[in-house]
């Protein structure tokens, strides 16, 4: 009977055991991905968004290089249409520029690398401490309950009930185990999870900044657009005298009437010089037209 009996609450004992062990394995493996992801994939990741705001600084400065370009172009022409727009593409070119590193670099830079930098410095420290914590605790409640389990062994020749006294005392033990490390799984899990929804808030926080520069950046060259429209004389172009080409076709325009002036003064030189025979001829019917007298001595002569 009492081996039985025995036999009875050591399959009990094997079973909670078994129970405690699942919850510990996933335990152990939690900590394992912990120390993973602190030891490489955070500090991957926080490597490659200061990468990103690197290439972003340096579209700030290959715009910043533009903007002197085209203030040097606009600068060779002060008061010509083309130049103005030259100075007027600079100035948004600096604009673009500067709203981009006040906003899409400074964000990057204030909501997410320097707080989340700090943070996984903290948190690296914290977790190596609970993870020592965690371990040193598993390992204890192992020995606890060998021992319990080697003194139960040694009940059985006390008789039956002191032996499942000590096996009821080894069953609440493995209970209390498997009941902690399902405390410390979870906990860990929530941290995990809460860190997790900071960084992503965090950088959402990035890409809100960075649509609305890119909205504000669309206005802005539309703006710009428009300037260099009213240059090349596109839609809304202003009729500047003073462009390039204006000023090529009013000297051309000039040139073409002073020569017409000096060809009409030619032709009144000519005419004062001989003047044509219309004007000596004298009317018609006059100058041709017999007098009276010579009429009446003709018609005298006839008669004889």
């Amino acid at each position: 009977g009492i081996n039985a009996e025995y036999g009875t609450h050591t399959t009990l004992e094997t079973v909670s055991m078994s129970s405690g062990s699942g919850t510990q394995d996933k335990l152990t493996a939690a900590l394992d991905v912990q120390k993973a992801r602190f030891s490489a994939d955070y500090p991957s990741l926080l490597s490659a968004v200061e990468g990103y705001k690197a290439a972003n600084d340096a579209v700030v400065q290959a715009g910043a290089r533009i903007a002197q370009v085209l203030k040097s172009m606009g600068e060779m022409y002060p008061a010509n249409s083309y130049g103005i727009a030259f100075n007027k593409l600079s100035q948004g070119q600096a604009q673009l520029g500067d709203h981009r590193a006040q906003s899409v670099s400074k964000a990057i830079n204030d909501k997410f690398l320097k707080p989340l930098s700090k943070a996984l410095d903290e948190e690296r420290k914290a977790f190596a401490a609970q993870d020592k914590e965690i371990r040193g605790t598993m390992a204890q409640y192992g020995q606890d309950i060998k021992k319990m389990m080697s003194q139960a062994q040694k009940e059985q020749k006390k008789g039956t009930d002191a032996m499942l006294s000590a096996l009821s005392l080894v069953n609440n033990k493995v209970q209390e185990f498997d009941h902690k490390n399902a405390q410390l799984l979870e906990s860990l899990e929530k941290k995990e999870q809460a860190r997790f929804v900071d960084w992503f808030r965090r950088w959402a926080a990035v890409m809100d900044a960075q649509l609305a520069f890119h909205a504000a950046s669309g206005k802005k060259l539309r703006e710009l657009e428009q300037v260099w429209q009213e240059a090349v004389g596109g839609k809304g172009a202003s009729n500047a005298a003073d462009s390039i080409q204006g000023n090529a076709a009013a000297a051309e325009s000039a040139s073409g009437a002073e020569s017409d002036a000096a060809g009409d003064d030619g032709d009144d030189d000519d005419a004062d010089a001989a003047p044509s025979k219309k004007a000596g001829k004298p009317p018609k019917g006059k100058a041709d037209k017999p007098s009276k007298d010579k009429k009446d001595k003709a018609d005298k002569k006839a008669k004889k």
